[in-house]
């Protein structure tokens, strides 16, 4: 695993590598095995000890999630997002199917802010689509490039839209964060 943090509005995003086929042994997960306590994001900056505190996006790869009690499996591809389609409670089993990069928004790593998680939009374009966004709008782009007033923005940047009505061009896909701060 090779994590590498980004600077995000005042917060720290970690973007991190997984290899096919690796175990993961870190705070939240012990040989690929850990549980959700709460069926969503806590969006209160709670940090509760589980992982359905943490928001994550799946950028690059496929992994599987295997419910250990019911033997369901829920295939996550790249886009998923769990601000958008958390797991359910219970104790997983997570498998890297393929190579793989995803976002993850931990509340440990930002405890030092209030809240450790603020609340946050899954922002989503695809190839060519476009959206108006607002002044003061606060989007971290992730995967993809977008078009603002004729200039490209690459991923993994902060976005400050200082106009109304600004329209934000998707350049391939696009997924993002928007602040709620």
């Amino acid at each position: 695993m090779e994590a590498k943090p980004f600077p995000a509005f005042g917060y720290v995003l970690l973007k991190t590598k997984l290899t096919a086929g690796e175990v993961v042994n870190d705070e939240m997960m012990q040989k690929n095995i850990f549980s959700i306590d709460s069926p969503s994001p806590d969006m209160n900056g709670s940090i509760s000890g589980s992982i359905g505190s943490y928001i994550w996006m799946l950028i690059k790869g496929v992994h599987t999630y295997t419910n250990v009690v019911t033997g369901d499996v829920d295939r996550h591809e790249p886009g998923w997002c769990n601000l958008v389609n958390p797991l359910s409670v219970g104790m997983y089993e997570f498998n890297v199917v393929e190579d793989s990069e995803y976002i993850c928004f931990s509340p440990r790593v930002n405890q030092d802010r209030s809240p450790a998680i603020p609340s946050l939009e899954y922002f989503f374009l695809n190839d060519g689509e476009s959206k108006e966004m607002q002044a003061g709008t606060k989007l971290y782009l992730i995967d993809g490039s977008i078009s603002v007033n004729g200039i490209t923005i690459p991923s993994m940047r902060q976005v400050r839209i200082k106009n109304n009505h600004t329209q934000v061009v998707a350049k391939g896909r696009c997924l993002g964060y928007i602040f709620n701060i």
